[in-house]
């Protein structure tokens, strides 16, 4: 049978093969000399021209490269150009003379090309378990692969990247625990909660495990260390945002912790771009001396260490002692002889509260009936079978009953607004509190004592008008102080709820006034306490006895009007005294002033403004800029039209809104950050809660 003049008889390969002898200098990607992979392409159109005819007749035979050699052997790569295979590593050890052992190279697999498929398999086996092709894998390899300090490099690099990140998570874990409040050490390493934080972290992050047993960074000292780095990072950006504001305010309180060391801690008070006060800490440090001068000093070597200057600071906020707020030579009198307008002022809630414990320290009526509210709290909620006891006298007690259920209260001497509270939760239960002491009385102990002594006291009539009249004085004066710690108080509402609540103790000091308050609580005695006496009139030592007759009360009302006049004239007069301070007429003068002219009122720039401000403020464009305010607020962005402005909050917010206002109103926008500048009703810079150890860490 004819096959025509196609197939032509072959013997060994088809006659264009010899066309491409010395195709290994293709210049193709197939056979460059950088490739780095053998060229396998798996194309069928590709493959198809490696298709070559052998033998005529029955014995005609087309064969062509096959794709599952690529997977029995990895070094083949296939010329592009030829359509012949070559060695990879063979072919490139001989372009690179890496050839120096094998005798014998192979042409076929590195120079000419393989074109052979029939007997493919057994010259691939062959050429595979030959020196020359073993030789060139292990050259080829050894030159791709870095050398020993490449590889220890890389080693390196790659373990400080991994601490790096380890590290990182640590830093973080400690972050978390300083935000909550938390100690980052136990009784042991193991039971910290840095370690427990860490050891939890590692179920998402395993390499964490492998950081613990390492037991780097974890020892308390680079604990702390991280921990006063931090801290540093945190108040270099405080303090770049308090010299971007250009005004502050300065704090400062001292007092001593339980290891008896004396620490102040020193905060400013500043004003951001959108009016939000902010009151930061800036440290805590120990000093020797309790004095002025040395306070003074102290404070002089923050601002300096932070680089603050003085002349930015427009108020001072300190306690009443006189070291700090002393007349003539205190801190802040010191502080502003240097500077006069860092305006020294009280905070007001502490002055109430400094108001009503010179009440408590002056009359021992009422020092008493607060010694008795301790003292009941500590007898009925120190013990669970007292307090189990107390219960169970609440709910026999009918007037309980009537009034709810109420537990007795603690007084706590940092917060001033439990007072009242704690003298109503025993009122409440005053009877329920003497059953108790009555049962608490026939057990052993110092507590049988006491309890013992309170239920002689609650049978006094004089105990249960001390708890009234400690009522009375201390309930209104805890509401102001609920009025001026609230976030939304201005100045001029302080200053009118201040005169209200002195109003109120004025209009109660009168004989209507006691009558009534002595009638009511002689009617809640009844069957209370004993019947109101006179105590036994006490003789005077002859040594002090001018001959003169000692004052006869005559009745014992006439002995209960006189404290409670007394108390009354206390109160009031240290509730004026104390809210008279020179720098609220200036803030009320500032307040006024922009309300009257937002609300497009007539207006005057009084000299307590002009003179303190001369060198802040422009004041003819003050003027002009306060005389366009009317404008801002008829041009205001708000949902609702403001028909008046009442509060600065919302001339802040007006001028806020959009940035170049503060540019068209910039000296109101002076005025207004002074004014917020001024430390009015709260100070964070009042620090009671101490610490075991002092220390700027």
């Amino acid at each position: 049978e004819s096959f025509g003049e196609e197939h032509q008889p072959i013997t060994v390969l088809d006659k264009n093969i010899n066309d491409h002898q010395g195709s290994a200098k293709c210049k193709n990607i197939c056979c460059a000399e950088d490739s780095s992979e053998p060229f396998q392409p798996r194309s069928k159109t590709i493959l198809e021209k490696t298709s070559q005819a052998s033998g005529v007749g029955k014995n005609f035979r087309v064969r062509t490269f096959q794709v599952v050699w690529y997977n029995n052997y990895s070094w083949i790569t296939l010329c592009g150009t030829s359509y012949l295979v070559f060695c990879h590593y063979c072919r490139k050890a001989k372009q690179k003379g890496l050839l120096t052992f094998s005798s014998k190279q192979e042409k076929a697999f590195t120079l000419d090309g393989f074109g052979n498929w029939k007997k493919a398999l057994q010259r691939f086996k062959e050429h595979e378990s030959s020196q020359c092709h073993k030789e060139s894998m292990e050259k080829i390899i050894l030159m791709h692969q870095p050398s020993v300090a490449s590889k220890l490099a890389t080693e390196l690099e790659n373990s400080q990247a991994l601490h790096r990140t380890l590290l990182k998570k640590e830093i973080s874990s400690i972050k978390y625990l300083l935000r909550q409040g938390m100690p980052s050490r136990g009784h042991k390493d193991k039971d910290g909660n840095l370690y427990q934080m860490l050891k939890t972290r590692a179920e998402d992050v395993p390499e964490i495990s492998k950081w613990l047993e390492l037991k780097r960074y974890q020892s308390p000292q680079i604990v702390n260390e991280i921990i006063s780095l931090m801290g540093q990072e945190v108040l270099r950006g405080i303090l770049v945002k308090i010299r971007e504001a250009g005004y502050f305010g300065l704090m400062a309180d001292e007092t001593r912790d339980i290891s008896n060391k004396e620490q102040l801690v020193v905060c400013c008070r500043w004003i951001d771009e959108y009016y939000n006060i902010h009151e930061d800490p800036l440290g805590l440090f120990q000093i020797s001396s309790c004095t002025a001068d040395s306070i003074v000093s102290h404070l002089k070597d923050v601002l300096v260490r932070c680089i603050l200057p003085l002349n930015q600071c427009r108020s001072q906020g300190y306690d009443g002692a006189a070291a700090m707020s002393g007349r003539f030579n205190g801190v802040s009198t010191q502080i502003q002889q240097e500077e006069p307008r860092a305006i020294p002022v009280h905070c007001l809630a502490h002055s109430l509260n400094l108001c009503l414990q010179d009440v408590c320290k002056s009359f021992r009526l009422i020092q008493d009936a607060l010694d008795l509210v301790r003292e009941a709290v500590h007898i009925v909620n120190k013990s669970p079978k007292r307090a189990e006891i107390f219960n169970e006298k609440q709910m026999e007690d009918e007037e309980t009953i009537f009034y709810g259920h109420q537990n007795l209260k603690p007084l706590c001497p940092t917060r001033w607004t439990v007072r009242s509270d704690a003298i109503k939760a025993v009122l409440d239960n005053y009877e329920a509190l003497k059953e108790t002491c009555n049962d608490v009385v026939d057990e052993d102990g110092d507590v049988a004592l006491k309890a013992d002594g309170m239920l002689r006291r609650l049978k006094k009539f004089s105990t249960l008008f001390g708890l009234r009249l400690s009522y009375l004085v201390f309930s209104p004066g805890e509401e102001l102080s609920r009025t001026l710690q609230s976030k939304d108080c201005n100045i001029q509402e302080a200053i009118n709820s201040s005169n209200l609540t002195g109003n109120y103790y004025k209009r109660m000091r009168s004989d209507k006034e006691f009558n009534g308050f002595y009638d009511r609580v002689v009617k809640e005695s009844e069957g209370k306490t004993k019947a109101p006496f006179l105590a036994r009139q006490r003789k005077v030592p002859a040594r002090f006895d001018d001959g003169a007759p000692g004052h006869d009360f005559g009745s014992p009302k006439a002995f209960h009007r006189q404290q409670y006049f007394e108390v009354l004239d206390l109160v009031y007069q240290e509730l004026v005294r104390r809210f008279d301070q020179k720098s609220f007429t200036l803030l009320r003068d500032i307040e006024q002033l922009l309300l009257r002219a937002a609300n497009g009122n007539h207006f005057v720039i009084k000299e307590t403004i002009s003179d303190i401000y001369a060198n802040d403020l422009d004041l003819v464009r003050l003027e002009l800029h306060l005389k366009m305010l009317p404008d801002l607020v008829k041009c205001s962005n708000s949902a609702v039209p403001i028909k008046e402005v009442t509060k600065l909050e919302t001339l802040c917010s007006l001028i806020a809104e959009n940035p170049n206002n503060r540019k068209l109103f910039s000296e109101v926008d002076k005025l207004l950050r002074l004014f917020l500048t001024e430390l009015q009703f709260q100070q964070l810079a009042q620090r009671r809660n101490v610490r075991s150890q002092c220390s700027g860490d």
